[in-house]
């Protein structure tokens, strides 16, 4: 977790909801990343190719994960076995 964060999450002057909420989805998307890529956030971020700056943002990225993931699902077991199949 980035110090910033991390020096936020441990004072109570700010917006103690926002805080927690914001320390929670960072705690839920380290635990993802790790569960997912098995490196942590800060080896992940060094293994990418692009620049920190030059990353799409969250909300277009999570979009375009869930669309595949429908489509994904959609095809069903047996279908994804016979285009397996037929590579």
């Amino acid at each position: 977790m980035p110090s910033a964060v991390r020096q936020r999450c441990m004072t109570t002057s700010w917006s103690e909801a926002h805080v927690g909420a914001s320390c929670e989805a960072v705690s839920n998307a380290q635990e993802r990343i790790m569960e997912a890529q098995e490196v942590t956030p800060a080896q992940l971020l060094e293994s990418l190719v692009i620049s920190f700056e030059m990353m799409p943002e969250s909300e277009s990225v999570e979009g375009q994960v869930n669309a595949l993931e429908r489509q994904r699902d959609s095809f069903g077991p047996v279908n994804l076995l016979a285009e397996s199949d037929s590579k």
